[in-house]
């Protein structure tokens, strides 16, 4: 009788933690700052969070133009750079 309990209860408890973390990550699946209920009325494609857009997710800054180690400007310092870790 104490098992069927303790079995029950494990199954009560199993079953109440898979929904909190069902609850839980779709939370965190709708963004910051908007509410889980205003997110699960809203249709598919439709819905507006009241956080921004984080920044850097606009438009590209100087398309064409690549920087860094991949810089066609600066493939011959960069070429000199590499020769010198290369030697060491």
């Amino acid at each position: 009788m104490v098992e069927d309990r303790l079995s029950c209860m494990r199954n009560v408890l199993a079953l109440g933690g898979c929904l909190l973390l069902a609850f839980g990550l779709s939370a965190c699946a709708v963004g910051p700052g908007t509410p889980l209920l205003d997110a699960l009325k809203t249709e598919p494609g439709q819905g507006r969070g009241n956080v921004p857009a984080p920044k850097g997710y606009g438009a590209i800054v100087n398309p064409g133009e690549s920087s860094g180690l991949i810089n066609p400007k600066e493939r011959q310092e960069t070429q000199a750079y590499l020769e010198t870790l290369a030697s060491e």
